[in-house]
């Protein structure tokens, strides 16, 4: 299984794994091209998510295969979000 992250700016936003990755990279390349804008993010968690998108906002997707025995846990919507620091040190 496939985990799918999208780091905006300075925060990491870990994707549910039904989510329509290229419909989202077209929402927010659209809205960036559009001068900026809100943007709804999928989360796994029980929140929503709305981002300001702009231009010169870093975005970076990310796509990560997990193990078999956390791929279980993530059908169920069992993965812990992954936060900015989590993975800083990782783009140095």
């Amino acid at each position: 299984m496939k985990l799918h992250t999208v780091v905006i700016g300075t925060h990491v936003f870990t994707l549910p794994s039904d989510v329509d990755l290229p419909a989202l990279q077209d929402s927010l390349t659209d809205t960036v091209l559009r001068g900026g804008g809100i943007v709804r993010i999928p989360s796994i968690d029980a929140e929503e998510v709305s981002v300001l998108v702009s231009p010169g906002l870093p975005m970076i997707f990310r796509e990560r295969l997990l193990p078999e025995a956390d791929s279980d846990g993530a059908e169920n919507g069992n993965v812990h979000a992954i936060y900015w620091d989590d993975i800083d040190g990782e783009f140095s």
